[in-house]
């Protein structure tokens, strides 16, 4: 009895179920339901495109030297986050310009910024570093005095007392092309090495002249009161400007991320000169300026610095033929080498960005 009342219960229920099987959700719906999932996958997207890039490549730049105005178009790209999207999470290295060769060569650091006369040394010495883009559009030194000295020109250094931070770097190398060019006998003129001491060494009277970046030492003077005349070399000689570089292994290794730095650079510097006053404020957070004095002598020193970074981009090989030529001539390179294999344009022209 149990056995057959279990089966009717049974029957029963097929019945019931059977008869309500119609009225659930037809199995079409559920197909239906499941062809929906393209649309999370189209919110997933969304969410992608519009998060800011996270930094998948770190960085090390050597600047050559203390943090400075000079270096505004890498705060203002920073600001402005141009490395950020291009997935670059930036390092500045601070240090002396004659560290950067040997920094970029041994892979301490990824990129350096120098003059042309360290890369040409650099040639020929076998270090395989190469240029890749231009910063200046021209050689950025001078030798400046205080106004009564009536220092103007190259010749009235004759009979004086100069000075300079050492037979080193650009400083050395312009001061040197600037007498060969004036045929001015280095006898002629006193030499005093007196390291970055110019402001000082200036301004007390220990030299009649000394030599310096034409947007800081002088410009540091004048933001005091203090009268001076500026002698710069660019008006007399022609030699390869201040640029970006890097080795000839990284460029085979990474020549994409060689390219985003560029780009993100280049904005950078367009971002600067067409937004002076941000670039200003830029400066002075990254420095950790306060304010006070020092605003005034940031502000005219960016503004001269300025003047040196509209028409950044491409070198030209005559350029480092007429540097190299000149540092054969005074001894100080004994090996010449390949001036086409000590730049590539080819990151300034894939860029994407008008200089």
């Amino acid at each position: 009895m149990k056995a057959k009342l279990l089966f009717c219960l049974l029957a029963a229920t097929a019945l019931v179920l059977g008869a309500c099987a119609p009225t659930t959700t037809p199995a079409p719906q559920v197909i239906k339901e499941t062809v929906e999932v393209p649309v999370i996958q189209t919110v997933e997207v969304e969410v992608q495109v519009t998060t800011t890039p996270q930094p998948i490549s770190v960085i090390r730049v050597s600047m050559g030297y203390i943090p400075n105005f000079q270096y505004a178009p890498f705060y203002v790209a920073l600001e402005k986050g141009y490395f950020a999207e291009e997935g670059i999470q930036l390092i500045m290295d601070y240090g002396t310009e004659e560290d950067a060769v040997k920094k970029v060569a041994s892979g301490t650091v990824d990129f350096g910024t120098s003059s042309g006369d360290s890369i040409i040394l650099a040639r020929s010495a076998g270090i395989p570093v190469k240029y890749v883009m231009r910063w200046y559009n021209g050689w950025p030194t001078a030798i400046f005095s205080l106004k009564e000295k009536n220092i103007t020109k190259p010749e009235d250094l004759v009979g004086k007392t100069v000075g300079l931070p050492g037979p080193f770097g650009a400083n050395w190398v312009s001061w040197l092309a600037l007498l060969d060019s004036q045929g001015i006998d280095p006898e002629s003129i006193t030499v005093q090495m007196i390291g970055f001491t110019q402001i000082t060494a200036v301004s007390e009277g220990l030299v009649d002249a000394a030599a310096g970046y034409a947007v800081n030492e002088p410009l540091q003077l004048q933001s005091q009161g203090i009268e001076v005349n500026v002698i710069n070399v660019s008006d007399y000689v022609n030699l390869v400007p201040i640029g970006m570089f890097t080795s000839e292994q990284f460029i085979t290794d990474h020549p994409d991320i060689a390219q985003k730095f560029v780009r993100g650079l280049l904005r950078g510097i367009n971002a600067t000169l067409a937004e002076p006053d941000f670039a200003l404020e830029a400066v002075i957070s990254a420095v950790q300026f306060s304010g006070g004095n020092a605003r005034p002598g940031t502000k005219a020193g960016l503004e001269a610095a300025m003047t040196y970074w509209t028409d950044a981009g491409t070198y030209d090989a005559a350029t480092f033929q007429e540097t190299q030529d000149f540092m054969v001539k005074l001894g100080m390179v004994t090996t010449a080498t390949n001036v086409d294999d000590m730049f590539t344009n080819e990151f300034v022209d894939n860029a994407g960005v008008t200089p």
